[in-house]
């Protein structure tokens, strides 16, 4: 679970992220990408402005059945199995992350 996890993660930050701001301490990314499974969504929690933060949520909201997720599926921080967790921010757009999980 934890592999299929962390190719969507890979994939989500590779695919189109746009922004939107829902509150003046958090960042909500809205992501979605599509290849030959399928399409997958969610969004991503981080804080507000520029610079680089450690995620608080990442939600996968839709998924193709191929990977088994139950759906929506949350991954909450803090969370023990998680090691890398950087997300950086430049002029409102995601530029830059490194995530393990």
């Amino acid at each position: 679970m934890n592999l299929i996890r962390n190719l969507i993660l890979s994939l989500v930050v590779g695919g189109a992220v746009s922004l939107a701001v829902t509150t003046t301490q958090a960042a909500i990314f809205n992501y979605t990408f599509s290849d030959t499974l399928g399409t997958v969504s969610g969004a991503i929690t981080l804080g507000d402005g520029d610079g680089t933060f450690a995620a608080t949520l990442v939600t996968i909201d839709s998924a193709p059945p191929i990977f088994g997720i139950t759906l929506p599926s949350h991954i909450d921080f803090p969370n023990p199995f998680n090691h890398i967790n950087t997300f950086t921010v430049t002029a409102g757009i995601l530029t830059k992350f490194h995530f393990v999980n």
